[in-house]
């Protein structure tokens, strides 16, 4: 039973948010709960400037969520002075050092009126993206015109604003920072995120940990583990076995409440929207090991995915979109075209000839256990435990040196035998791409 507190133990937005209705109970009982964030264009913004804004986005969308008036204000700080000039800027734009951002021209390759519309721009679509629509109020249309002359007292001094805004500032001041790695050229921004990460998960990052401490953001190779820890998550919301905490952060990954407007109020009760999700979510790693093989052929993307089940195929791309669509960005943007991996056309037949009898062994093993282990999981523990089983230990026995070099020579010769390299992306999700009848093949069965 819920009383006036809504909180879950360990949820971070939940706690919050009865910080903040307490607050504003307190102060102006009934009225609209704002709450706020600022974001500055000077250049473009990344995933550190981004968690200001998902922060009283999540807090507000929980107040939301419990039938309370509430809105996300986002101050666009267009009047602060341009001080550095992102990297490609033409240098005859230094005499624009100093000025307020929203009298800066534009880039010269820009379509927008000034420089501050330029860099809001792509941030604006991101948040669309995310699921975010704050009641925008830009500082510089403020100072310039009457627009705003009804809804300003309420966004700046209306209801609560000075009161309620600290609750939120107290996590705001302690902010800790975005940690992205994986990718070239620093902090990506949201929407070069999103070319990679579908929003419900981008989302679920920023929900699952509290603002006040470090969050790392992986697009390496981690990404795929990040993956694999979603699909859990998704898994045990569906069947109801997630913590409370946990579920919360998913229910709010995969939908938001959008109500931006402070002279109207919403419908109730307020139902969140969801967010667009892969109807047939195969895991991530599976999807950039396919996207790697096929080049982003469509027709040879789908032979291949159909074959990964065959008594329940995938009979549409759409069906794994729009994961498939990020997973092969991904590949596009951690491995050259030139040294992605691809399969031999057909087997090494001198390389087998000259297989010793260990070698051979090895091979068979794995060959006869491809029918019953056809799954990541399944391959993975195959892939692993045949050198384990041709050393002889039991399967519970811990690594020692010489399993572990048994394990990387065992490796070796079958990414040598099926891409003509000594090494490659992760054994399992390649086997299970190539498909049963292609593996058996290269491998001389």
């Amino acid at each position: 039973m819920r009383g006036a507190a809504h909180g879950i133990g360990g949820d971070w937005v939940s706690r919050l948010a009865d910080e903040v209705v307490a607050e504003a109970e307190r102060r102006a009982p009934g009225g609209t709960i704002p709450c706020t964030s600022e974001l500055t264009p000077s250049g473009p913004m990344d995933l550190g400037d981004l968690r200001g804004v998902m922060t009283a986005h999540l807090v507000a969308d929980e107040i939301q969520r419990r039938g309370r008036d509430c809105v996300h204000v986002l101050f666009w700080n267009d009047l602060a002075p341009l001080r550095a000039l992102p990297p490609g800027t033409p240098r005859a734009w230094r005499e624009h050092l100093g000025k307020p951002l929203a009298s800066v021209p534009p880039p010269p390759w820009s379509a927008y009126l000034n420089w501050a519309y330029h860099w809001e721009a792509p941030m604006i679509d991101a948040l669309a993206a995310l699921g975010v629509a704050p009641y925008s109020i830009s500082q510089e249309f403020v100072r310039t015109s009457a627009a705003y002359r009804e809804e300003l007292p309420f966004a700046v001094d209306g209801p609560g604003h000075g009161r309620i805004d600290p609750v939120l500032t107290r996590y705001r001041a302690q902010a800790g920072p975005v940690l992205a790695t994986g990718l070239r050229g620093g902090t990506p921004t949201p929407g070069q995120a999103l070319e990679l990460v579908e929003a419900p998960v981008l989302r679920w990052l920023y929900a699952r940990q509290p603002p006040d401490r470090p969050l790392a953001v992986s697009f390496g190779r981690e990404l795929q583990r990040t993956y694999d820890e979603w699909d859990a998550l998704a898994r045990k919301a569906a069947d109801g076995t997630a913590e409370p905490a946990e579920a919360a952060a998913h229910r709010r990954a995969v939908a938001a409440v959008a109500w931006p407007f402070p002279t109207a109020s919403p419908p109730r009760p307020v139902e969140p929207r969801p967010l667009p999700v892969t109807p047939r979510p195969l895991p991530y790693r599976l999807l950039a090991a396919v996207a790697g093989l096929t080049a982003g052929r469509d027709e040879e993307t789908l032979r291949l995915l159909r074959g990964l089940d065959p008594e329940d195929p995938v009979a549409s791309l759409d069906e794994v979109r729009p994961r498939l669509d990020r997973a092969a960005r991904w590949i596009g943007a951690r491995v050259p075209a030139g040294h992605r991996v691809r399969l031999r056309d057909r087997p090494d037949a001198g390389l087998l000839a000259s297989l010793g009898p260990a070698e051979r062994a090895s091979i068979r093993l794995l060959l006869d256990g491809l029918d019953g282990h056809w799954s990541l999981d399944g391959l993975t523990a195959l892939v692993y435990g045949v050198p384990r089983i041709r050393a002889g230990l039991p399967a519970g026995a811990g690594p020692t040196p010489e399993l572990k070099a048994a394990q990387r020579a065992f490796c070796a010769l079958l990414y040598r035998l099926l891409t003509g390299r000594g090494s490659g992306p992760r054994l399992p999700p390649l086997l299970l791409a190539a498909g049963a009848g292609r593996v058996r093949e290269l491998l001389g069965a």
